[in-house]
């Protein structure tokens, strides 16, 4: 990891393949917090590139674990809702409350989310 932030410090743009190890790292449970910060924090400061931000999606969605909902068997529209969080205004998780509604008015609704960081609850909690 030490590799890629030094690159990104030096304001080079990663590789396809160095976002594929980017994010193996960043999911990476035993990589220590704070390298991740520092990963993540040069390539705010470098600037994240049209190509980067491309490859992080692409890597994230092979990453990604299909939940099998069987989405056409089920009964009425179907939505995901999902807050940005960060509002840093210690308020209530608005996503959660909207996804009340929505299932209210009949919406099968798939929520998914993290645990609060600027607020009391974030959409896991």
């Amino acid at each position: 990891m030490d590799a890629l932030i030094h690159h990104l410090e030096e304001k080079q743009e990663l590789s396809p393949r160095e976002v594929e190890v980017a994010v193996d790292l960043l999911l990476d449970a035993s990589a220590p917090d704070e390298k991740k910060e520092r990963l993540l924090a040069a390539l705010s400061a470098k600037g994240e590139t049209p190509g980067e931000i491309a490859g992080f999606v692409e890597a994230f969605l092979q990453q990604a674990v299909d939940p099998h909902l069987g989405l056409l068997e089920l009964e009425g529209p179907t939505l995901d809702v999902c807050g940005t969080g960060g509002d840093k205004l210690d308020l209530f998780n608005i996503s959660t409350t909207a996804m009340f509604v929505s299932a209210a008015a009949g919406a099968v609704v798939v929520k998914h989310g993290n645990r609060g960081i600027t607020s009391k609850s974030g959409g896991a909690d």
